[in-house]
């Protein structure tokens, strides 16, 4: 899909600089990164009202871009066993490739040379099967500083998804930006550098850029099933489990449900408040030997397994990992799933809803581990929830 500014793209605040030619392995790299602290930014605020991406400007300055770029080179040393990005020596079918404007202010983003004679895009497989998903899951643009400037979640399911594109506004004061890909089968790739043509040589900086605000976009509907998908084959393949962790394996990554009343609306909280709530650390400059370590996405099936609500984090400034949620008419039972970047995919307990004339439910509208979902704590769980940046 085509990102367009403001509100599919991720527009990031001055992040951590990464040198990959000097670096030898990601915590090599990770140590360079103190060079360059954070800058404060505007960051979107999301509250779960499933299907419709709502924008709000919040106080938090935002480290999500710098914390999915770490998390992405750790998963590129960890699972692929590479230090660095692959480069369009490795393969150009994976490799970005970023091309400018002729008055330099607008940047396109391709993953693929299928534009080339005997080229070829990368495909974009949407699928709700772990064995046949295959997409570009994001694509992002780093400047001469290595701050990350521009970040899209892909949906492989939209119509024009293939090839897959992301189109972002030049921020001003730059001189080079390099295109990212991340493919869920083959990792982190990184796309030739692109020199930006300077002001002296006429060219009109856009103003929309100047501010370099972060405004997150969630992954769109048709993406939700691919995602999951997405998730269970890692589970197998990193973790070992071909199903989902579930309460006997630790409540701290198990995510619970509490429904109100009219059974209309849901919130989730990731952890037991009276016991262990899971952590949400975003990458830290000033610590880049620590990896940052969150709950990335957050989700809720019906009892036929269709989406209800799906979020992804923001782990700024943010202590639990919540979601509020719109319970949709007909819904019967809802079960909630959570992704820990470095722990893989939870399972929470379902739960019955309760009917408009007050039948079902009962005992089980609130999923419980040690109290977890007590009534008292409800209060709790929407403060944190309003002030999670999504």
């Amino acid at each position: 899909p085509v990102c367009r500014f403001p509100a599919s793209l991720f527009l990031c605040p001055p992040g951590p600089t990464i040198n990959s030619d000097l670096a030898t392995s990601f915590y090599d790299q990770t140590m360079l990164l103190s060079r360059t602290s954070l800058a404060a930014v505007l960051v979107t605020t999301v509250l779960g009202v499933v299907g419709v991406p709502v924008v709000d400007a919040a106080d938090s300055p935002s480290e999500l871009c710098p914390t999915i770029h770490a998390d992405l080179l750790r998963r590129q040393l960890g699972e692929w066993d590479a230090a660095d990005p692959y480069t369009v020596s490795d393969g150009t079918k994976h490799t970005p490739y970023l091309t400018l404007s002729d008055d330099g202010t607008t940047a396109t983003i391709v993953v693929g040379n299928g534009d080339e004679d005997g080229g070829v895009y990368h495909p974009m497989t949407p699928s709700d099967d772990p064995e046949i998903v295959h997409f570009v899951t994001h694509m992002y643009v780093v400047d001469q500083d290595g701050t990350v400037v521009a970040m899209q979640v892909m949906d492989p399911s939209a119509d024009d998804a293939l090839p897959a594109t992301m189109v972002m506004d030049v921020p001003e004061g730059v001189t080079s930006l390099t295109p990212y890909e991340f493919c869920n089968l083959h990792g982190l790739w990184k796309g030739p550098e692109v020199t930006i043509p300077s002001a002296d040589a006429g060219v009109v900086v856009s103003p929309k850029m100047a501010a370099k605000e972060c405004a997150p976009n969630q992954p769109a509907d048709g993406a939700h099933p691919s995602f999951h998908a997405d998730f269970l084959r890692q589970q197998a393949s990193t973790f070992e489990s071909e199903t989902p962790f579930v309460l006997d394996d630790g409540e701290k990554h198990t995510p619970f449900i509490t429904i109100d009343a009219d059974g209309k609306k849901g919130s989730i909280v990731v952890g037991n408040p009276d016991g262990a709530i899971h952590p949400m650390k975003a990458f830290n400059a000033s610590d880049p030997a620590t990896p940052p370590h969150w709950i990335t996405d957050v989700y809720v099936v019906d009892q036929d397994g269709n989406f209800v609500a799906y979020r992804q984090l923001d782990p700024t400034d943010v202590d639990i990992a919540t979601l509020e949620f719109d319970i949709p008419e007909g819904v019967e039972e809802v079960t909630a799933y959570s992704w820990c970047n470095l722990h893989g995919l939870w399972k929470g307990p379902a739960v019955k809803v309760v009917a408009d004339d007050g039948s079902g439910g009962d005992d089980t509208t609130m999923s419980s581990a040690s109290g977890v979902a007590a009534k008292g704590a409800l209060s709790v769980f929407s403060v944190a929830a309003a002030a999670l940046a999504l």
